[in-house]
């Protein structure tokens, strides 16, 4: 957490190993009976690149996604069973944390901002439709066409939560998005398990 703290009108979440498990694993698990490669071999390829940096802002769709996994994985595969093993990575809720906004959110705005898809955002929204009722908003890059950690993504959010960036903390478990949120202006906090939200929280009198 940043050491110099500011005061603070709002707090920005992230959503995946924030406020819900994810883990990829999850993904190459399910695939591995569909593919002539082990789930290991799987979590190996590329698939974290531009295909998919193309659909979490909407630029393909899941289908197509869906084909180009098909392809790389080697995948003897519906769209279903593909798009099953897609949404294997969202698990349960982070419940510490969840708890906390809960508390905090009766005095402070919850908003979320998370790189996301078409697919992992229908599959959250109903699984987790009573977390989500705790923000005032949810940003999600499939919509606004922007990804973290692009310093345009950041102002796109800051500019719809209508205050100034140094008011707002972010909370995110990637390093390479909390060094886009610092750019923007943002106070942050990277986040590596569910104390790190407390702590923050605590400092700000919130808990």
């Amino acid at each position: 957490m940043d050491t110099s703290m500011k005061p603070t009108s709002a707090l920005l979440f992230d959503l995946g190993n924030v406020l819900i498990d994810v883990d990829p694993m999850r993904c190459f698990e399910f695939w591995a009976p569909f593919s002539p490669h082990s789930a290991e071999d799987l979590a190996q390829m590329p698939a974290l690149d531009k295909a998919f940096e193309q659909h979490e802002v909407g630029e393909i769709t899941d289908l197509q996604y869906f084909q180009y996994l098909r392809d790389l994985m080697s995948l003897k595969a519906s769209d279903a069973e593909i798009q099953q093993g897609w949404n294997a990575m969202l698990g349960q809720a982070i419940a510490p944390t969840i708890q906390m906004i809960r508390r905090v959110r009766k005095t402070m705005p919850c908003y979320v901002f998370s790189n996301t898809n078409n697919s992992h955002q229908i599959a959250w929204s109903h699984e987790h439709a009573s977390i989500i009722a705790l923000f005032e908003r949810v940003f999600v890059s499939n919509e606004i066409a922007l990804r973290k950690p692009t310093v345009e993504a950041y102002a796109h959010v800051i500019n719809n939560i209508q205050l100034p960036a140094h008011q707002i903390l972010f909370f995110d478990d990637r390093e390479d998005n909390i060094a886009g949120a610092k750019d923007a202006g943002l106070q942050t906090v990277w986040v590596k398990s569910s104390d790190d939200v407390a702590n923050a929280l605590g400092s700000l009198q919130l808990l």
